[in-house]
């Protein structure tokens, strides 16, 4: 399926980090309103790697993810995109550390 990026959808513009442990982190932001959203894709890529270790979708109406099974002490590049019929948006990409454990 090709989606097209296109200027008209909206990006999340107040994704945040809410906790993060050694193999987890926790995502909030607030959903966008728009009958022609139909989700969000979320995708975690290790720093300096192009493949995602990770990739999920949620529903238009949720705002929040926990990222799971992660490695400790790891910086991961974690995009938020949103989806509408037909096209998805530019990504909202923030990097966060996974802790290390003591």
């Amino acid at each position: 399926i090709w989606k097209t990026i296109t200027q008209e959808v909206p990006s999340l513009t107040d994704l945040n980090f809410v906790e993060v442990t050694d193999t987890s982190i926790d995502l909030r932001w607030t959903p966008l309103k728009g009958s022609n959203i139909i989700g969000y894709r979320v995708t975690v890529v290790a720093a300096g790697e192009s493949v995602p270790v990770y990739e999920d979708f949620v529903g238009p109406t949720e705002g929040y993810y926990k990222v799971s099974g992660l490695e400790p002490g790891i910086d991961y590049d974690i995009s938020v995109i949103t989806l509408v019929t037909g096209g998805e948006s530019a990504p909202t990409t923030l990097t966060q550390q996974t802790a290390v454990p003591p």
